[in-house]
Order: C-alpha cells, then structure tokens, then sequence
C-alpha cells in the first residue's frame, strides 16, 4: 500500500481502525462505518434507526442541545447517512471538528468528538427499552415524504426503476431508504432491539484522516464502540447473478419535459476481480468525462440527445449508460449507443484516445489529496470489495491496460435492461 495513504492502525474491540494523517488540513474527520447485507425488512430499519441517532443521545435531549454541544466544540461538522453500497446496506456517523493547533487554547476536540460519538450509538435518547415513541411517529411520516418526493427528480427516478427491473431478485436493487409498507411492524422497543443487535453483530470499520498525531488514536477506538461485540464474519466475494438472457425493455409516461433513457448493463466484472482496472477505462472512454465517445458523437455530433454519460457500480458489477432525449430519437440513441459498444469491442480506439482516459483516471485518484471525505470514500468502498490498494498501485494497474484488455471486457458487457421514462404529453407511444 502506498505510504500516501491510509494506514491499518489496528484491531479495537473487533473494530478496524485506519488513519490518514496529513498536516495540510485544519481540521480531522472520524468516520464510523457499520455494514450489514442489504436484506428486506431489515433495510427499512436501518433506515429509521439513522433518521433517530440524529436526534439526540439521553445526555443531549433533542435536536437544540445537541446542536449546542456541536457549536461549542467550534462548529463541529456532524451527520448520519444510511446508504447502500453494492449489496451492503451501511450506517455512516461522519464528525469533523477543528484541530489542536487551530484553537486558541489547543484544546483536543478529537477526543470529545470521539465520546460525542459513542453517545449517539450506545446511549441515543429512549422511553424505556426503545427509542422515544414521538420521533419515531415523526420520523416515519418524513421518512415516507421523503421516499415520494422522489419521484419529483425524474433522472433518479429513473436510474431506481431501471434498478429494480435489473434486480427483481438481487440485493443491489434494494434502496438503503427502505419501505414504508414495513412501517405497521416496526416499534420503539423493536427498533431499538434491531440496533443493539447490529452495533454487536455488523461489521465496523472506523477512519480517522486529517491533521491529528498518530499517537491521538490510542484507546480513542474503545471510547468510541462501548457496547459488547461479537465476532464478525469475514466478507466474502459476490456472486455475480447470471444473465437472464433476453432484455429486458420497460417503458414509462410521466410529466416530463424530456424524456429519460437508462440502459443497464451486466459487466460480470466487480472491483476485486483483475479486468477491474480496464472496465474503468472501457467506462471512460464509453461515456465517463466529456471526452467518451457517446458525449462526442451522440451529443456534440449528431445532436442527438440533451446529456449523455455511462457509470459504473463497481460492487455490483453493472454499468449504465443514461441519456436525456426527445420521445422521437429513441431508436437512433439505442443503436448509435450500441455502435459505440461494437466498435470498442472490435478493438477500434487509437492510442491517443486510450492516454487521454488513462491520464484523466491518474488525475482524480490524486485529486483525492484535497478532500479527506473523498479519501475515506475511496478506501472503504475497496473494504466492502475485500481489497485494499492503494492509488499508487492503481495508477499502475491502469497503465498497465491496453486496447486488447479494453476489447476484453467490453465484450463481456451486456445490455440487460432498457428503461425508458417519456413525456406523457409528446403523443410519442413506444
């Protein structure tokens, strides 16, 4: 692993460490990462269970207190998220505070910041044996708003439906945010019993970046998860679902101003496996930047489309390719994009084209010196892979790639799904 980069600072209470020190920041994240698989039900929990650490521990009732310790710490930085990566379901308790040698009396927050955390997990604010049932009530009705609202932005709508249709039986297309038709079973004392039972049993992974001394960190890992921990069972690798042979084509009408074009595509391909550094260059030059050839030809060209681009999910082995067109050029966007995808399976790129991806992939692995968070994001994404590389090593995995490699693997790229999303106005009918 690379000396720029995070370092396994050791095992805490069953708890993987790792820091990042780097002067040049004036401030320190920790980073509190508990994973558990994506599975029904239980993903409605953990939803709700991230909506109720925001809203105060027992020492800190209520939203206005637990600001007020914030901003004494100097306008500490503080957020839970419950995200879904691949097909993990993870709770995400970020803090950043100010470091020593920015105050003006060197107080360490870190440490504070540490304990602060542990609260929110071990001791959130409860009525009894669960959590408080008000904000729970609460926290349902805006958490069902909030799964409606939704539906408003219609790219992400979009890329959610596409989705599911990829992965009627596949956990990836479980959304971390979960269903409101599991509300009716889940209660204050249920909930809570949900927690303690994933703060025991779920994988953790703890990341401390930014201006600090390594030595800061002894035992702050063991103030931080103070609750019994059981032994964790280690990741095992995907299995990729096999391809279902024909594809699979949905259309939609809504209220729209244009329409919403996702095609998903099956890679076989995850981070862990060896073709993962020529799938991300296939991906650049498909449609990753504004230099792919989909933004080239099927844009700036032949105008064919409003915006173009393709990603990847690299824990889940897909990749898409999304477009915002006009109803009427539906089936010249299908076959110029499948063109783009012929010709790279053919082989058919020059050397200039191949360096230009190579050098802007280089460039935003290094990029991740000016953010801590991205830093974090980039190292635990390859911990949910079962990998740990560091950008050196990269860098050289993608010079390492050639036009046969990337012929390579886009031949193993196959459309599976086609989801189209179209103006219920334009008269257009598929």
């Amino acid at each position: 692993m690379a000396e720029e980069d995070f370092a396994l600072q050791g095992l805490d209470n069953a708890v993987e460490v790792y820091s990042f020190p780097a002067a040049r920041f004036k401030s320190t994240r920790v980073d509190f990462f508990l994973s558990t698989p994506l599975r029904k039900k239980q993903h409605t929990r953990l939803a709700l269970i991230g909506r109720l650490l925001e809203r105060g521990t027992r020492r800190l009732p209520g939203l206005q207190q637990l600001n007020q310790f914030l901003d004494e710490l100097y306008g500490a930085g503080f957020a839970v998220e419950v995200e879904a990566l691949g097909d993990h379901q993870i709770l995400h308790l970020g803090l950043e505070v100010v470091s020593s040698p920015f105050l003006p009396n060197g107080e360490d927050l870190l440490a504070q910041g540490v304990r602060f955390l542990g609260e929110v997990l071990a001791d959130p604010e409860s009525e009894g044996e669960g959590f408080k049932r008000l904000y729970l009530s609460q926290e349902k009705k805006a958490l069902a708003y909030y799964i409606r609202s939704l539906a408003n932005d219609k790219n992400t709508y979009a890329h959610r439906r596409c989705l599911e249709v990829m992965g009627e039986d596949d956990p990836c297309a479980l959304p971390a945010y979960g269903d409101p038709a599991d509300f009716r079973a889940i209660s204050a004392r249920n909930l809570m019993a949900s927690h303690r039972t994933l703060l025991a049993q779920s994988r953790i992974a703890l990341f401390f970046s930014g201006n600090f001394a390594p030595a800061a960190l002894a035992g702050l890992g063991q103030e931080l998860i103070c609750w019994e921990r059981e032994p964790v069972s280690a990741v095992g690798q995907r299995v990729v679902p096999a391809f279902p042979g024909a594809v699979r084509e949905r259309f939609e009408s809504h209220d729209l101003s244009q329409g919403r074009l996702v095609l998903g595509y099956r890679t076989g391909i995850t981070m862990a496996d060896e073709d993962y550094p020529a799938l991300v260059l296939f991906n650049a030059l498909l449609g990753g930047d504004a230099q792919s050839r989909l933004f080239r030809h099927l844009r700036e060209e032949a105008g064919l489309c409003y915006q173009i681009g393709s990603h990847l999910e690299p824990l889940c082995g897909l990749l898409f390719v999304e477009a915002g067109i006009e109803p009427d050029a539906y089936p010249e966007v299908r076959a110029q994009i499948e063109r783009q995808l012929a010709l790279l399976r053919q082989g058919a790129l020059n050397l200039g084209e191949l360096d230009l991806s190579r050098q802007l992939l280089q460039r935003s692995l290094w990029a991740l010196d000016d953010s801590c968070e991205g830093m974090v994001r980039f190292y635990y994404q390859q911990l949910l892979a079962g990998i740990w590389i560091g950008r050196t090593a990269w860098q050289q995995r993608f010079a390492a790639v050639d036009g046969d490699a990337v012929a390579r693997v886009a031949a193993k790229v196959q459309l599976h799904t086609s989801f189209f999303l179209y103006p219920a106005h334009s008269g257009w009918r598929p």
